[in-house]
């Protein structure tokens, strides 16, 4: 009898565990109609129950308590609590805490919440798909200040992960095309849920994520399928490409598919590392360049391991110009990287433009040319060598140390700088110069001169800077060489004209080097007489001359043409020595007029000085004293000259 009753009492027991909603979550309802469908188990095996008490059980996804506690992933399983009162009544609305090792098992949630039937759940799952082990499971409430707790045992068992047979889609592309990979996952061998298995996608070329992370990890989706597209590059072209399939757990599967050849579509000159050379015969410059030419696809990225051949044109190779090894053709592969493939030219013996042709070796039609490259003579020409002053005229007739800058700047006979470094020599007849300077990648350089020692009777002090370079020529036709009949400049050798007269005093003045031959040169050309040789030469010395004046700090004034109402123009020299040097540059020109005396009555005005100010020159200078005109008869004009140094000098000029 006692047997029935306790059938019976399980029977009523599963009934309300039968029509449950609740505190983990089961089905849920459907037109208001509660579709749980989970039975409630009697005590647990191992449990007593008490006037409060807690059972604990881990069903299956109907609410059935498994016969023994092992569990998967992939099937669903719940952690199941009752809560029962002293009265052994069914408590709703109690906090069931639910607890285990998070390294076997995972929870979705720690608490849950008693329906009317005294019941909560939550999912209860392995840790991860391929984690064995066995763990503890609690569940504890607390009523009325009194907790009851239940624990019981589980193992969890690794799933099976499967994957299946990979797809893509297309099949072929060509390089720089896309496809799909699709992958179909299972979990003991049913369709792996929304994010339940991560599968990792390595291409052997191209990328899913980028150039520099080739490699995806993806989650599966909906219907247990693991998708990604995959990006083909230039290099994957001609290749079957494979991708292989990876998941902790499973077997590894792969896929292939087939990649067209990418086909060149353009090659490029990116450059050289020097546009200008010299002959190779210049004492110096550069002589060497590294050109760059860069072969593309239709979308412009550069393509690797293709054989380019570069060709110098006629005239190059008449000019001397070689690649290295003394070639003029060469070949060279582009880099994997970057596309780019190199030439080296080096210089011939003579001037010259320089075209190197680089053409796609396998597609001989495909062709670009260099551009802005010059091979020059890098010797300083006659005919373009300068020579200047920041100050002209200076204030150190009687004053040692004041300076002035002189600056020499050359080019070759095409225009160009000669190399940087080109040496240049300077000589003075007076004072001290520094002897030498180096000309920069714009072909100048420059020393100072300063005033000491004796000084020149006239105030003129001449400067010679001289370098080796050629003599001047006109190529008519273009070549860049000079060809015989083309007209020259015969030069000789050089001298240091003192005496500024134009040709050379043997008595007086310097020569520079030797001589070139023994017929007559070209006058005021700074070339001792009969030293020319009637030929046009590759190396001389080029020269060129300055005059500096050296001025007192006193000034002669004097009257130059007539003077009125209008104004009068004065010559401001050196006091010192006349008519030959002016004074210094800067020095200061002023006026003031003075009315005549009463009872004379005059408005006469000073409009201005014009110029103002000695400018940058040697000789002597002229300067207008411009008035209004409006009467200006019987009044006096005092011209006022300051030198640099503020010395003033004054002359006075009555209008009449």
């Amino acid at each position: 009898m006692k047997t029935l009753i306790r059938f019976l009492a399980m029977l009523a027991l599963a009934a309300m565990l039968a029509a449950c909603g609740g505190g983990g979550g089961c089905a849920g309802t459907v037109n208001g109609t509660d579709t749980c469908t989970a039975a409630t188990p009697t005590t647990a095996p191992g449990t007593t129950q008490s006037a409060a008490a807690l059972t604990l059980f881990i069903t299956d996804g109907a609410f059935t308590p498994l016969a023994q506690n092992l569990i998967s992933s992939g099937p669903t399983y719940y952690a199941l609590a009752t809560v029962l009162g002293d009265t052994g009544a069914a408590m709703p609305n109690q906090i069931v805490s639910f607890s285990t090792d998070n390294t076997v098992g995972s929870l979705s949630s720690a608490m849950g919440l008693t329906d009317a039937s005294g019941r909560a759940w939550v999912r209860i799952q392995p840790a991860s798909l391929t984690t064995t082990g066995t763990a503890i499971l609690t569940a504890s409430s607390t009523m009325g200040g009194t907790t009851v707790s239940s624990s019981v045992g589980y193992m969890t068992g690794a799933s099976n992960v499967a994957l299946g047979t990979m797809t893509i889609t297309p099949a072929t592309v060509t390089a720089l095309q896309t496809a799909a990979v699709s992958l179909p996952v299972t979990v003991n061998g049913v369709a792996a849920a929304p994010g339940q298995v991560s599968v990792t996608l390595q291409p052997s070329c191209g990328y899913f994520t980028s150039p520099t992370s080739r490699s995806i990890t993806v989650s599966t989706t909906s219907g247990g399928v693991a998708t990604a597209n995959w990006q083909s590059e230039s290099n994957c072209g001609g290749l079957n490409v494979t991708v292989t399939a990876s998941a902790s757990g499973a077997t590894s599967v792969s896929g292939s598919v087939a990649v067209t050849a990418v086909q060149p579509s353009n090659i490029l000159y990116t450059g050289a590392t020097a546009n200008t050379l010299v002959v190779s015969t210049a004492p110096a410059g550069t002589k060497q360049s590294t050109l760059s030419y860069k072969v593309v696809d239709a979308t412009g990225a550069p393509m690797g391991s293709q054989a380019v051949t570069f060709t110098l044109d006629a005239a190059s190779q008449s000019a001397g110009v070689r690649f290295t090894g003394g070639l003029t053709t060469t070949t060279a592969s582009t880099g994997a990287a970057d596309g780019v493939a190199k030439a080296i030219i080096n210089s011939g013996s003579l001037p010259t433009p320089v075209n190197v042709v680089a053409s796609l070796t396998a597609v001989p039609t495909m062709t670009t040319s260099s551009s802005n490259i010059v091979v020059t003579s890098g010797m300083p020409s006659q005919f373009r060598t300068s020579l200047a002053a920041t100050q002209l005229n200076l204030e150190g007739r009687n004053k040692d140390g004041v300076t002035t800058t002189i600056t020499v700047r050359t080019a070759d006979s095409m225009g160009n700088p000669p190399p940087a470094n080109t040496a240049v020599t300077f000589t003075t007849g007076y004072g001290s110069i520094g002897g030498s300077c180096s000309t920069d990648a714009t072909g100048a350089c420059s020393v100072t001169y300063t005033t000491l020692g004796t000084r020149p009777v006239d105030g003129v002090v001449t400067v010679l800077a001289y370098m080796t370079g050629e003599e001047s020529y006109i190529d008519n036709n273009g070549n860049n060489v000079y060809d015989a009949g083309e007209p020259f400049t015969d030069m000789g050798q050089p001298y240091r004209d003192d005496n500024h007269n134009g040709s050379y005093d043997a008595a007086t003045e310097q020569k520079i080097g030797t001589a070139t031959g023994a017929v007559a040169c070209p006058s005021n050309l700074l070339s001792v007489t009969s030293t020319c040789d009637g030929a046009w030469s590759p190396t001389i010395l080029v020269r060129e001359q300055l005059s500096i004046g050296l001025s007192s700090a006193s000034a002669s004034i004097t009257l130059t043409g007539v003077i009125n109402g209008t104004g009068f123009s004065v010559v401001v020299a050196d006091g010192a020595t006349g008519s030959v040097v002016g004074m210094a540059s800067g020095t200061s020109v002023a006026a003031t007029v003075t009315p005549p005396p009463p009872p004379a009555v005059a408005s006469c005005a000073l409009v201005n000085v014009s110029p103002a100010s000695v400018l940058n020159q040697v000789g002597p200078s002229t300067h207008k004293i411009n008035l209004n005109s409006s009467a200006c008869s019987g009044s006096s004009v005092t011209v006022t000259v300051t030198s640099p140094s503020g010395i003033q000098s004054t002359k006075t000029f009555s209008i009449p």
